[in-house]
């Protein structure tokens, strides 16, 4: 069906736009919602004392990123625009760089406290609070905005406001770019922001609060599950000091049909000797579940929910999208079903596995993820305790040993099923098991209460509902 929009050259913006998708029809209500409203509006320049981001791309060549076992004891952690959630900051999968980069090369990157953190690329338009105190750093993708007046203006609210229908909307009808979507320093500072009373600011910002520590215990509770599961396994018990020399005869070397020094690495092989007295291995205990999605076979004009790398969580969560058939990717390869445990068989050292809800029953995941169907009784293991063992950064170690590639490393799937697995008393199962449960739980609250925020400013924008004054 035929849309159009007619627009006066007085209402185009400064930079021109002529692009149709500028003016779409619930584009233009966005702006009339925002802009014809009760409230007073600001745009975010007009909010803050500075919105920046990482500045030359040059210099990231220069950067000497540290890997978790080998990181300086100073190392600062590195966030792309990747790691910013919807309102969270995903620290799972941060990177490190030496303290001495973070003071010098990239003191322009640094992310202060009641920051607020939007993303200009990857999860475009997701936006955050940084809450914390220790050092960070961030990537030329990810703007920081430094409220002028925090307690005349609450960061959260402005979070909160970004990561809203009415702020996304704005934000993504404005983005450029035809390969990957992105925006720029200019297009944040022109979000024009609703300001609400500052009593509805703060009821928003409560919430969002609660939100973050919901996440935060979720964290916590996952952490401490994995510290469980280590040292029932006794692999807290190992020596993994590293060994920069060291010798292995040949037949082992032709016994392990590897010739690489990483792998005969003293660490790595104590670490293999501890597993492989388990006697099982992954194709033991959980199989591959490979049903294939064909798109051809789905009725013409459906739609289907996928799960890509990207949508993984560092707290062992995936959220799916839903797309229309014919748009399927080509990676678009696996149906999944609750129960199953995927795990990204690309750059497994990110420790990306996810559990399967039961809310995700038919999803179609990228042939970028291995899914494996734990087996149940007596030879099999439970998916929490499973999805635990596989995000384990001892194990990730392992998995990523046995990579092939440089550019995109990616462990085969019959090497992945052939990794030796440990799995725990029945006590220890059952303890993992009530931990992801519970975790998931405080995550799922976490979600609930930040939708619950958006919602509220939603409301008041659009429907005008009273806020109250001071």
């Amino acid at each position: 069906m035929a849309v159009w929009s007619v627009v006066k050259l007085s209402q185009m913006p400064p930079d021109l736009r002529i692009d149709a998708e500028y003016y779409r029809p619930e584009v233009l209500r966005l702006r009339r919602s925002v802009e014809g409203g009760r409230w007073p509006v600001e745009t975010v320049e007009q909010l803050s004392d500075s919105v920046i981001n990482f500045g030359a791309y040059s210099l990231c060549n220069d950067i000497a990123f540290q890997e978790f076992e080998e990181k300086d004891a100073d190392a600062v952690e590195f966030i792309t625009a990747q790691d910013i959630q919807d309102g969270f900051i995903d620290h799972a999968n941060a990177r490190w760089i030496p303290a001495s980069q973070h003071s010098g090369l990239l003191w322009k990157s640094q992310v202060g406290t009641s920051q607020v953190l939007v993303a200009m690329a990857a999860r475009l338009g997701h936006a955050a609070v940084y809450d914390g105190t220790s050092p960070l750093n961030s990537s030329q993708d990810i703007a920081k905005i430094t409220v002028r007046d925090p307690e005349a203006f609450d960061p959260h609210y402005l979070a909160i406001y970004i990561n809203s229908g009415l702020g996304r909307g704005l934000l993504l009808a404005s983005q450029t770019g035809s390969v990957q979507q992105h925006t720029n320093l200019g297009r944040i500072k022109a979000i024009p922001v609703v300001m609400l009373h500052r009593r509805d600011q703060l009821r928003a910002a409560a919430l969002y609060r609660s939100a973050v520590g919901k996440r935060k215990e979720s964290a916590a509770i996952i952490a401490a599950s994995e510290a469980r599961l280590m040292k029932a396994l006794g692999l807290d018990r190992l020596d993994l000091s590293p060994q920069k020399c060291y010798t292995r005869r040949f037949r082992d070397l032709e016994a392990e049909a590897r010739f690489d020094a990483e792998y005969f690495n003293p660490k790595y092989q104590r670490i293999i000797k501890k597993l492989r007295a388990g006697g099982r291995a992954l194709a033991d205990v959980a199989p591959l579940a490979q049903r294939a999605f064909d798109p051809a076979l789905r009725p013409k004009g459906s739609t289907f929910r996928y799960i890509e790398i990207g949508s993984l969580t560092g707290d062992g969560e995936a959220e799916a999208e839903t797309l229309d058939v014919a748009d399927a990717p080509s990676r678009a390869a696996w149906i999944v079903k609750p129960g199953d445990v995927m795990t990204s068989t690309v750059r497994p050292i990110r420790r990306l596995s996810a559990l399967v809800r039961d809310d995700q029953d038919g999803c179609v995941c990228s042939s970028g993820f291995a899914v494996l169907s734990p087996a149940s009784g007596a030879d099999g293991i439970e998916p929490e305790v499973l999805l635990t063992y596989l995000r384990l950064p001892i194990i990730c170690e392992i998995l990523d040993l046995h990579c092939t590639a440089s550019m995109y490393p990616a462990i085969p799937e019959n090497r992945l099923m052939r990794i030796p697995i440990i799995v725990p008393d029945t006590k220890t199962r059952k303890a993992v098991v009530a931990n992801v449960r519970e975790a998931m739980t405080a995550r799922s609250e976490a979600a609930r209460l930040l939708e619950q925020a958006k919602k509220t400013v939603e409301d008041l924008i659009t429907r005008g509902k009273p806020g109250g004054g001071e």
